[in-house]
């Protein structure tokens, strides 16, 4: 256990005219107009297990340059110019904000744009003790700037391992570097030591360039809670899993028999954090701010760790069966990213944000992966952040073993498919369904999926760019019947002749465009060396008002009421006939075989037959519908343009 530093003040308060007294001093405020609070809510946060602290400053002692050096910090300023009307560092102005812990108002340590002169350079450098430091060991602290402020305030975070101080020293190297928050919240930021050191140290270094009290870039920042901990070597990971160096090994629920689900869990993010070593890429089909995934975020990530196999699984997020864990995590609103190699050298495999057995209303991750033997992966899953409402609770994986098909593999078919009726009437429902197909198992998506186009697209290869592709089903794990009814809201194709075709394919890619994730076939980008497309099989859905063939006059024509185009084929004039039943407006729209209007207007029509014409001597041949609208209902015939 290596020796732990810790600096508080405890039951410290400062009088009322201390406090009025500091807010007075504009040299140490901010440029923005303030808002007084009293909130000291944070995000980001943890309290680490006295075990783990290396080292621990509340900062609620005084944070003057003469009380920082005497708790063994460095202070340097290294701005461009003259230093300005304020120390490098100075006790916070609680007129600005009040400190992160709520003990003592000015309790945190603060810079801000006096530090130099004109638009010179800000660099401040706060260099903490020297501390005995593993690799993996974490600085962390709470930032934050005033409350709406437009200026770019930015902190950079440094480490040397071999305890130097001055800035000078060819030792120091950049941790990372953030824009300080403006949301009038203390935000906790992380950081990890990249090597040991037996008297390494840290530092806060406030630096910005156009800084000053005539530039554009600076105006105030407030520092508070700073805590080295050691990494997972030490115990120190500030909840159990939440850093990928103390990832939940889930090895005993591989390698199981194909088709058994096995179950690991319970695992909790309440309090989970993010920062300390999770990655910056491979989660950008993460789902924030409001499942759009525009602007994905990291919020309280949970790690996991298996060796591969060689085999197929499918992992998912649950509620780890019945019966279901307690606080089970909000909507089940989990997402995950995938990982291959080590910690901190990560390289993505899968990401994924919502699995096939999400609903609307409970999203749980869940993805195939063809494991490579011996290789070691990590999985990350993070809750999933609506517009600031966090999910949060316990979760359990679920790993399946799949049986495995690589593309290429004999025996992948997209199986026989047939159809219940080739000639469908409007308002019937045409049912497709499908035996015997094999799906692929490779790659990020694989899967099931009927196809519909205006052509037969028997065989090929890349079949979502035939220009004859019109649309097509979800993505299914197994194969699946589909039913369309050929109705004004179940049919989105319209009359017309078409093909439904099955398709399976595997090591498909996910479609850049939303959504995200893809949820029908067209959202994919397919493999054509993984694609194997069935036998198109053709259907025609009827129009309203028009009737399959069946060798029997159904209805007698004075109790029918529709519309008749001739002659047929049509060259230059379509002649057509309106029987009605009663006098009425009748508004006339002619449509094109993929949905476009292409002539349109509005008659009076009487009772009895009406004989129109429409001259189409100027369009394109092909097959046209024509639909008319009166008071006894729409009236649709197709035809076909010479």
């Amino acid at each position: 256990m290596r020796k732990i530093s810790t600096f508080f003040i405890a039951g410290m308060l400062f009088s009322a005219s201390a406090i009025a007294q500091s807010a007075q001093s504009a040299s140490t405020g901010s440029r923005t107009p303030v808002t007084p609070t009293n909130n000291p809510q944070a995000f980001g946060g943890y309290v680490p297990s006295p075990s783990a602290v290396i080292y621990s400053d509340d900062m609620d002692a005084l944070n003057d340059t003469t009380s920082l050096q005497l708790r063994g910090y460095f202070t340097y300023y290294r701005g461009t110019g003259a230093p300005g009307l304020t120390a490098t560092w100075f006790q916070g102005n609680p007129a600005v904000f009040p400190d992160y812990n709520g003990v003592q108002p000015d309790g945190y340590v603060a810079a801000n744009f006096n530090a130099v002169t004109g638009t010179n350079t800000i660099d401040n450098w706060l260099v903490l003790p020297d501390l005995n430091i593993d690799a993996g060991d974490t600085i962390s602290f709470y930032s934050q700037a005033p409350l709406n402020s437009t200026y770019p305030d930015s902190i950079r975070v440094m480490f040397n391992a071999t305890g130097a101080t001055l800035p000078e020293d060819a030792n120091w190297v950049e941790l990372g570097r953030f824009k300080v928050n403006t949301l009038g919240i203390w935000e906790r930021q992380f950081f990890l030591a990249p090597a040991p050191g037996s008297n390494a140290r840290f530092a806060i270094r406030y630096r910005v360039a156009g800084g000053g009290p005539t530039g554009l870039n600076s105006d105030y920042i407030g520092i508070d809670q700073i805590d080295v901990i050691e990494g997972a070597g030490g115990g120190g990971c500030p909840i159990q899993h939440d850093c990928c160096t103390d990832a939940a090994d889930i090895n005993s629920v591989f390698g199981g028999a194909v088709g058994v689900k096995q179950t690991i869990g319970p695992y909790n993010n309440d309090n989970a954090t993010t920062g300390i070593d999770d990655p910056v890429s491979g989660w950008a089909c993460f789902g924030e701010p409001d499942g759009t995934g525009s602007n994905p975020t990291l919020e309280n990530t949970l790690w996991f760790t298996f060796t591969g196999t060689g085999d197929l699984y499918f992992i998912e997020t649950d509620n780890c069966g019945s019966p279901p864990v307690a606080n089970y995590i909000d909507d089940g609103d989990t997402q995950a990213a995938l990982y291959s190699g080590t910690c901190g050298s990560l390289t993505p495999v899968v990401c994924n944000e919502d699995g096939p057995q999400a609903t609307a209303t409970h999203y749980p991750v869940g993805f195939n992966i063809q494991t490579q033997a011996g290789v070691t992966y990590h999985l990350m899953i993070d809750g999933f952040n609506f517009n600031g409402a966090l999910s949060t609770g316990n979760f359990c994986i679920s790993v399946t073993k799949l049986q495995s098909f690589a593309c290429g593999s004999p025996g992948l078919t997209s199986g026989t498919g047939a159809v219940n009726k080739n000639c469908v009437n409007f308002n019937d429902t045409l049912v497709a369904s499908v035996t015997g197909a094999v799906i692929p198992t490779q790659g990020p998506y694989n899967g099931f999926s009927w196809l519909v186009s205006s052509a037969d697209i028997s065989g090929n290869t890349d079949p979502l760019n035939d220009p004859s592709f019109l649309g097509g089903s979800g993505i299914s794990a197994a194969a699946q019947n589909v039913a369309l009814v050929n109705s004004a809201t179940g049919n989105p194709f319209g009359p017309g002749i078409y093909y439904f075709t099955p398709v399976v394919y595997g090591n498909a890619q996910d479609n850049p465009n939303p959504p995200n994730p893809p949820v029908n076939v067209f959202h994919l980008i397919l493999d054509p060396a993984c694609t194997y497309t069935g036998t198109s099989m053709q259907v025609e859905l009827k129009a309203q008002g028009q009737l399959c063939p069946t060798g029997i006059n159904e209805i007698a024509a004075s109790n029918y009421s529709g519309i008749n185009v001739y002659p047929v084929p049509v060259k230059d004039i379509a002649y057509f006939d309106i029987n009605t039943k009663s006098g009425s407006e009748a508004a006339i729209m002619v449509k094109d075989n993929i949905g476009r209007v292409v002539y349109s207007e509005t008659q009076n029509v009487g009772t009895g037959v009406n004989h129109m014409s429409i001259d189409m001597s100027s369009y394109s041949t092909g097959v046209y519908f024509i639909t008319v609208r009166t008071n006894e209902g729409n009236f649709v015939s197709k035809f076909i343009k010479e």
